[in-house]
């Protein structure tokens, strides 16, 4: 019985998916993993053009975060922190 019980709660949850994985919602997501990854790639190499596009890709998240409904403040908290690392260091990059 009690080794139901401790089990119980590593069952996998019920089939529905979650709001972020919603059909609409998947070019989007795969559109904004790519181009993050891009200006990461980018921004490891010191180039400027990075910290650009990725502060407006960040702008463009934040506005479709609120829009769908799944905006919290670690979706402008992290990014915040890394722009505003990537512009104090804008004069030492190409």
């Amino acid at each position: 019985m009690k080794k139901e019980i401790l089990f119980a709660q590593f069952r996998p949850r019920s089939p529905t998916p979650s709001p972020a994985c919603d059909a609409t919602r998947q070019p989007y997501l795969a559109f904004s993993a790519v181009l993050g990854l891009v200006c990461m790639i980018g921004l490891w190499k010191m180039r400027k053009w990075a910290v650009y596009i990725y502060t407006g890709f960040c702008v463009i998240n934040q506005v479709v975060l609120l829009a769908m409904g799944a905006w919290n403040i670690l979706a402008l908290l992290i990014p915040g922190i890394v722009i505003a690392i990537a512009f104090a260091n804008l004069s030492k990059m190409r």
